[in-house]
Parts: structure tokens; C-alpha cells; sequence
């Protein structure tokens, strides 16, 4: 069965989700992440939307269940856990596509921009060693391939291997 790509998959994450919230909007998946919002609204949105329901709440798990919404029960608390448990449950795809990639803090789909637009808000190490970037209309946000990129591909591989070994 192929993966799921971030065409496929929409996501609503609760308040204690916000890190997986951020590495799936990277890796280009939709996903609504609100740290306040509350048990029943997930829900509601979620069914509306038709979204993926994350979730640390076992009780909103069960809740989630008995009304015949898609979720997933994230166990553990480092990353490479909870990636591990939504790749397994729901067959997304764990790989970065740059093309796709949403905004870590509000999930806006990002574009690609050349540095001359924002160069004064980047420090001059970066403006070195990089030439692409991406931009949130929305919020403002410029990110770039960097470190940060370099360790998340990293880990993402080493989920994919994990999964791949059937552990």
C-alpha cells in the first residue's frame, strides 16, 4: 500500500502536540494546531473538515472513536516517537517536500522567495551559504535549509528505517 502523502492527509493536533504539529507542517501536511482550543471544538472541526485527529488525551482519543472520527494516539515524548506512531497509524509520508512545505508557526503554505526581499531580517551568515528561501505571507516567518534541516532529515530517515524493520 503506498504512503500517504500531504495531499491525502489533514490534521488537527491537541495542545500537547505542538512539536509534531510543527514537523508535519514542514514535511507539508495541513495541520490545524491551536494550544487553546478545546476537547469539543477539536472534535467538531475535525468532523467538519474531515481532519486526522492527534491526540496525547485518552479520553479524547475514545471520544474521538465513538463518533467515527479518524485518530491517532500519540504515546511517547520525543519526536521521533510520535512520528513513528502517525506514520504507522496512518501511512504518511516521512520526507520533507520543500514544494509543499507549510509554516512551522501557522500553517500557511509558504513560498519561495529570493533573498533581496527580506535581506536586512537575516543575519549575514546565512546570507552566505544561502541562496532559496521561503516566506510566510501570513505571519512573516523566512526559513531556509539549514542545520535545522539537515538534523530533521536525519531523524525523519531514521523513523522511516525504524519502520521499515517493523519495530
Amino acid at each position: 500500500m503506498p504512503r500517504a502523502t500531504a495531499e491525502d492527509l489533514r490534521f488537527a493536533a491537541d495542545a500537547m502536540l505542538g512539536d509534531l504539529a510543527k514537523w508535519l507542517r514542514v514535511m507539508g501536511y495541513d495541520v490545524v494546531y491551536d494550544q487553546t482550543i478545546e476537547d469539543t471544538a477539536l472534535l467538531q472541526l475535525a468532523e467538519k473538515e474531515q481532519r486526522v485527529i492527534l491526540t496525547k488525551d485518552k479520553g479524547l482519543f475514545e471520544e474521538a472513536l465513538k463518533r467515527g472520527l479518524k485518530c491517532v494516539y500519540v504515546k511517547g515524548t520525543k519526536i521521533e516517537e510520535k512520528l513513528y506512531r502517525v506514520a504507522v497509524e496512518t501511512r504518511l509520508e516521512l520526507k520533507i517536500d520543500l514544494s509543499r512545505t507549510r509554516c512551522p508557526k501557522c500553517n500557511s503554505v509558504l513560498r519561495v522567495e529570493e533573498k533581496s526581499e527580506f535581506i536586512e531580517r537575516l543575519p549575514p551568515s546565512v546570507l552566505m551559504h544561502q541562496k532559496v528561501f521561503w516566506v510566510c505571507d501570513l505571519c512573516g516567518g523566512v526559513y531556509w535549509t539549514g542545520s535545522h534541516y539537515v538534523s530533521m532529515n536525519k531523524i525523519l530517515k531514521t523513523v522511516r528505517e525504524k519502520i521499515s524493520r517493523g519495530e
